[in-house]
């Protein structure tokens, strides 16, 4: 059942139910977004190197499609770039929340005569990756199984592949899991995951071009059409570079916009820490930090830094780049083209943090982002950005996700059996009355009564000095003679109570949305997309 999310993104929550589809707008509605962001983006008042903004729009689609053509293996007179649909995630093992997107890629990409492109984002930190299963031994739990053997913090583009051993490794110790589950489809998909792995492995020497090729093979049933592009390769293009470029020489005035948007944000969202939804860029002495990363060979990311230098505020002044850890750049404010080629000369990796990211994707490239329903929130300071820096109007985006549980052959509790059984325990101490049907024997009930007509005598007593201390002493002391009577009753109902605790763990493992892909069917993520 689609839901879709208001106006503001606080109220954007992650959908409860089993199946259950979220959406910032109704995808109908998707074709006419695209069509009013066509018509309202106007870059022409920005300049990047030569180049207004819209010619450098033109150039960056026409350089990045023809990047993604390269990676996907697809032929670049073959596509429309009319309109292009962008969304991205890490490539990861991931939940159908973020699955979702890929299949919605694809069907607004038919529907609205576009190009569907997903951004592998490789450039974020990885550290050892723990993919969660199903498993049941005597109860249904959650297992933590190990793919890899790397140990602390990488961007994942510089983390390689696992040997084969590794995979045949992991794919074991995953099949023992999921063979204890009744729903042997789920073990069948595994059995696929594993052989499309062991078919590839040997041509990818990085984790997250393995990783994406994974999922692209176990989705080739559904036949999704959209292109592949590495955030690394695109980082690496001159219209990047520029992008970046243009930021690093005008470095304050754009801290000045960035940090007051997340301000902004914490403002409207009543955030308390300055980490949400990002920490601001340190400004001071001279120096801005940039929203970028530099990555050095091992995979550690580092932060960049701008600071003028003579004539500052002029033209045809210079202003250093700092790269924390590996030297200071200077670079003239009227070259930094030859700034860039010399980026690329010297292999430097330079990658965007959140917000560039999506600065650079949503202006330059796409017609419509793609967000989960996390990026969607943060994106609102892009949007303030955008409206604050590049004096643009921000284009729509839309967010979405899905909550999707594996058939692991249980019901769920009912609603509220917790609740009452804890009720029930509480009114056997304070209204033993109630529970006079609990008490089989006979010669006991009858005990019982004599003891409740005595507490009723006394609660039929209104008189104001029968409510003294006493009174309720007295009351308190016969709700214990009684609740003695319901001892059976009571233990029951707290074996009752711990065996509802055991099945609030299966449970916590049956409702736990963030499984593995390769746990479901393709072909039913399809059909989700295709109704909602």
């Amino acid at each position: 059942m689609p839901r879709y999310g208001q106006s503001m993104t606080k109220h954007w929550t992650v959908p409860e139910k089993n199946g259950e589809f979220f959406s910032s707008f109704p995808i109908s509605e998707a074709g006419d977004r695209i069509e009013e962001n066509r018509s309202r983006l106007d870059l022409s008042s920005l300049s990047l190197g030569n180049m207004d903004g819209n010619s450098f729009r033109a150039h960056c689609r026409e350089e990045l499609v023809r990047l993604g053509c390269g990676v996907s293996g697809e032929r670049q007179e073959s596509i429309n770039v009319q309109r292009i649909i962008l969304s991205g995630h890490q490539p990861l093992l991931n939940h159908p929340g973020v699955w979702i997107k890929y299949f919605l890629l694809d069907r607004l990409a038919l529907e609205s005569n576009a190009l569907a492109v997903n951004l592998e984002v490789d450039s974020n930190m990885a550290g050892p990756m723990a993919v969660p299963l199903p498993t049941r031994v005597d109860n249904l739990r959650i297992a933590r199984e190990p793919l890899g053997t790397w140990t602390g913090e990488h961007a994942l583009e510089s983390l390689s592949v696992p040997s084969a051993g590794e995979w045949e490794d992991f794919t074991a110790r995953a099949r023992g899991h999921l063979a204890s589950l009744p729903d042997k489809k789920i073990l069948e998909r595994m059995e696929t995951l594993a052989r499309i792995g062991s078919g590839i492995i040997e041509k990818d020497r990085g984790l997250s071009g393995f990783l994406a090729r994974l999922r692209r093979g176990f989705e080739e049933p559904a036949k999704l059409g959209y292109l592949s592009l590495p955030l690394s390769h695109a980082c690496g293009t001159r219209s990047f570079l520029r992008f970046f470029m243009m930021i690093a020489a005008d470095a304050k005035r754009f801290a000045s916009a960035y940090n007051s948007a997340l301000e902004d944000y914490r403002k409207r969202h009543k955030l308390r820490y300055k980490a949400n939804p990002f920490p601001d860029l340190r400004t001071g002495e001279g120096l801005c930090e940039l929203p970028f990363w530099w990555i050095d060979e091992k995979g550690a990311r580092h932060s960049v830094l701008s600071a003028s230098t003579a004539k500052a505020d002029s033209a045809t002044g210079k202003f250093s780049l700092e790269f924390e850890g590996n030297g200071i750049w200077e670079v003239g404010r009227s070259a930094t083209g030859e700034a860039v080629e010399r980026l690329i000369q010297a292999s430097v990796r330079i990658r965007p943090k959140a917000l560039a990211l999506t600065l650079f994707f949503r202006l330059f490239f796409c017609d419509l982002f793609l967000h989960g329903i996390g990026g969607g929130k943060y994106d609102e300071t892009s949007d303030f950005i955008m409206r604050e820096y590049f004096k643009v109007t921000p284009p729509h985006y839309l967010a979405a996700s899905l909550t999707l549980y594996p058939e692991l052959g249980i019901s769920g509790l009912p609603d509220g059996e917790d609740e009452r059984l804890q009720i029930r325990l509480r009114e056997m101490k304070f209204k033993p009355e109630k529970f006079l049907d609990a008490i089989p024997d006979e010669s006991k009930r009858r005990e019982f009564m004599d003891i409740l007509r005595v507490k009723n005598s006394l609660l039929g007593d209104s008189s104001v000095e029968s409510r003294g201390k006493e009174f309720f002493r007295r009351i308190h002391e016969i709700n214990e003679t009684l609740y003695s009577f319901l001892e059976p009753a009571r233990l029951e109902t707290e074996q009752e109570l711990a065996a509802l605790r055991v099945r609030e763990e299966e449970e916590k493992a049956l409702r736990f949305r963030e499984y593995p892909f390769f746990l479901f069917d393709p072909m039913r993520m399809a059909e989700i997309v295709k109704e909602c």
